[in-house]
């Protein structure tokens, strides 16, 4: 039989890089977003919010509002 140099292991590690290389591009862009905006960066001064929260909160905010 023939001997193929297939290692799956580093197949997926390659794939876990590519989307941690995205993941890490999409963190700094909503990073960047979140410093722009007031809102934001006043619930981020709150102990325990971080910009994903802070930015969570603020679209539910705009959401609920647009709504009534």
């Amino acid at each position: 039989m023939y001997d193929l140099e297939i290692n799956p292991v580093e197949d997926y590690m390659v794939i876990i890089r590519s989307l941690n290389d995205r993941i890490s591009k999409i963190e700094k862009e909503i990073k960047e977003k979140a410093e722009e905006t007031e809102e934001t960066m006043l619930i981020k001064s709150i102990l325990g919010f971080s910009y994903f929260s802070a930015m969570q909160v603020v679209m539910r905010v705009r959401a609920s509002v647009r709504k009534s």
